[in-house]
């Protein structure tokens, strides 16, 4: 969840001088319980990045010609628009796969723990947010209470997700643009559910779900 927030001068100025430094990866507000926690899930989504990093090349637009297209029938028509668009898809969830890798093994990124009377929190409706200041986001995933009462998958799963708002500007916008062949592409990469759902789900299963089976349908009789 992205979080808007509003501050005075004063806070602004040293906000600006903050975001000038380079930051450094700490865990604070957290007992030792939660620490461990957070980072197992932390080790847990640098894993699967590793893993999607020798994974998404299979993804792009001549491997899935090759793997599913023409594996299974499926139509293609030479010059459709659609190709360039998953193409650009393609390379614009690679840039967040990479945004997100790298700002984790760089140790950019903090997490606050954060106690039951915070109200961003919500009472427990909210489990993680990012703080945003003029549509740029900052490097720090608050935790909630909340967040902890989840199992670590839910939690590694949860931490993609937030990080891809910290470093990858993106938004919740929980897979709106997907309406099976009016799917806009290009939100995709913006949209942190869309991202997160890669945590745990292998690429061809979530890429032949939301785009292939209605880029390529089947052949008629």
């Amino acid at each position: 969840m992205r979080v808007s927030y509003t501050l005075s001068m004063k806070t602004l100025i040293v906000l600006m001088a903050f975001f000038s430094l380079k930051s450094f990866a700490s865990i604070s507000g957290c007992n030792p319980s939660q620490n461990q926690l957070v980072m197992q899930a932390e080790k847990n989504v640098i894993l699967r990045l590793s893993d999607l990093e020798r994974e998404w090349p299979l993804m792009s637009l001549t491997q899935v010609k090759k793997d599913f297209v023409e594996m299974n029938d499926r139509v293609w028509v030479n010059g459709n628009q659609r190709h360039t668009d998953y193409s650009q898809y393609h390379q614009s969830m690679s840039a967040v796969f990479n945004k997100i890798g790298t700002s984790l093994s760089r140790q950019e990124i903090s997490y606050q723990c954060e106690s039951t009377s915070q109200k961003k929190c919500q009472e427990g409706a909210v489990i993680a947010y990012v703080l945003i200041l003029f549509g740029r986001s900052f490097k720090t995933v608050h935790l909630c209470p909340s967040y902890f009462q989840s199992d670590l998958e839910a939690q590694s799963r949860t931490l993609m997700h937030e990080v891809s708002h910290a470093v990858a500007n993106t938004e919740d916008l929980a897979l709106d643009w997907w309406n099976g062949d009016k799917t806009d592409m290009s939100k995709a990469p913006l949209d942190a559910y869309h991202v997160e759902a890669f945590y745990n789900e292998p690429s061809a299963m979530i890429l032949k779900r939301t785009f292939w089976n209605w880029i390529w349908p089947r052949k008629k009789p």
